[in-house]
């Protein structure tokens, strides 16, 4: 007897001539292609396997026939007369395919497609022309046989219809406006209204309000600009200009560095502003710091008229602690100091204080006199005269002289209007005291006294 197997593929391949195929699209809510047959056997007899399985694949139609989609189906074919219809992607079968493809993704041409390089017989890529088809593959096996037994793989080709359908009255979808992301996947989106597709058109042919050309503004060309320059309207077109701002305004948004100085600048301009004013350097002669408004008070910094050089003082890292002061290290780094509260404790020797702060002095002694003596000579000095008074300091008058009752001294020195003089003393010794009166006249020529 011949294997069994042989038989039966012997048996399948003479009976294709008697296949009726059909590969249709379902209409159903789960679209599908619809697969018939009749399987005889070579004495003519129906095919009647209880189980009879078929398993079937649609593939790339290219060189490198890749694995698009698989699933398995089984049928009872007892009392069919070898008839079979089956609908692929039905629900009724088990897919077995890793690509999660869904049919009008695998029908669709656009895009890319790449898959496992293990299902494919080369490559692992495909890239559908507008016209490709796809390739169907049938295996089959009922409960006879251990082995999947392979139909010849069929084309399936658009009729005439899908032909008109790959185009949209006339035009091919790459003239046509579509939303795809880069995977090949069409995008789902409402339909443009009447208003939205208005919009769209005046943006195509530069007539949107909504958005300005590239070199215009309001519709009307830019110039070129220069660096410093303005922009300017003269009435018809935009200008580029270096404009000066009438009296008291500015009229543009930035000012180029060096464009404003001192002659384009009133004498007394001022800026009044709630907002804030930034700079990296500002250049003034009085810095007023004002109060809290309603307050009119203000706190104003101004440099001494008599400043002969300049110097730059940089404040300290923080705030300062209560009771600290600035101090300054000589460089004009300024650094907040504690002051010291010992203050001074004592004085001594001629003059002592105690306490701290603002203290009394006391004048102890000056030159081991106390400060009773110091005060009497004091009173004795200002009540010096130059007339014979007791008791008093002997005071040089505004000729040099003074009056006295009586003068005790060693020696009396009369001086001519030169350089010479007479002196008159005692002698060096004196047994006892006497008195000379001089006569009450000058005398005359000759005479002596006695």
């Amino acid at each position: 007897m011949a294997d069994k197997s042989v038989v039966l593929k012997r048996l399948f391949l003479l009976s294709l001539v008697a296949f009726l195929w059909s590969l249709t699209a379902s209409a159903a809510s789960q679209s599908g292609i619809t697969y018939q047959g009749r399987i005889l056997k070579p004495d003519g007899s129906p095919l009647s396997g209880a189980n009879v399985q078929f398993r079937l694949q649609i593939r790339t139609p290219n060189s490198s026939d890749c694995l698009m989609y698989e699933e398995i189906q089984a049928l009872d074919m007892r009392n069919t007369s070898g008839q079979f219809a089956l609908t692929i992607n039905d629900g009724t079968g088990s897919r077995t395919d890793s690509t999660s493809l869904g049919l009008d993704r695998i029908f669709a041409n656009y895009g890319n497609f790449t898959f496992d390089p293990t299902t494919c017989q080369s490559g692992s890529s495909y890239t559908p022309s507008t016209e490709d088809g796809r390739r169907l593959t049938v295996l089959f096996k009922d409960e006879t046989m251990s082995a999947w037994e392979p139909i010849p793989s069929q084309t399936i080709n658009y009729v005439p219809f899908a032909i008109q359908a790959s185009q949209l009255a006339g035009f091919a979808p790459t003239s046509i406006l579509r939303v795809q992301d880069p995977g090949g996947a069409m995008g789902n989106f409402a339909p443009l209204s009447n208003a939205q597709y208005a919009a769209l058109l005046a943006l195509a042919n530069g007539s949107s309000t909504a958005y300005t050309r590239n070199g215009q503004l309001n519709g009307v060309n830019l110039p070129t600009m220069a660096s410093g320059e303005v922009l300017g309207w003269n009435g018809s077109t935009w200008v580029s200009t270096t404009s000066t701002p009438g009296a008291n305004s500015i009229t543009t948004t930035m000012l180029q560095n060096g464009v404003v100085d001192s002659t384009k600048l009133d004498p007394a301009i001022s800026i009044t502003t709630s907002g804030t004013v930034a700079s990296a350097i500002t250049t003034t002669r009085d810095f007023k710091i004002y109060a809290a408004a309603p307050s009119s008070f203000y706190v104003g910094f101004l440099a001494d008229p008599s400043l002969a050089s300049s110097y730059t003082l940089t404040w300290p890292l923080t705030r300062g602690l209560s009771g600290q002061v600035l101090t300054s290290d000589g460089a004009g780094k300024m650094t907040w100091t504690t002051p010291s509260s010992a203050g001074i404790t004592s004085l001594t020797g001629d003059v002592t204080a105690s306490g701290p702060g603002a203290a009394t002095a006391t004048v102890a002694s000056v030159g081991g006199s106390t400060a009773a003596q110091v005060h009497s000579a004091e009173l004795a000095a200002n009540a010096a005269t130059s007339s014979a008074t007791a008791n008093a300091i002997v005071r040089r008058d505004g000729s040099g002289g003074f009056s006295a009752g009586a003068a005790t001294v060693a020696s009396t020195i009369y001086k001519d209007s030169g350089s010479n003089t007479v002196t008159v003393s005692a002698p060096a010794s004196v047994t006892s005291s006497y008195v000379l009166k001089w006569p009450l006249a000058a005398g005359s020529a000759g005479q002596v006294m006695s």
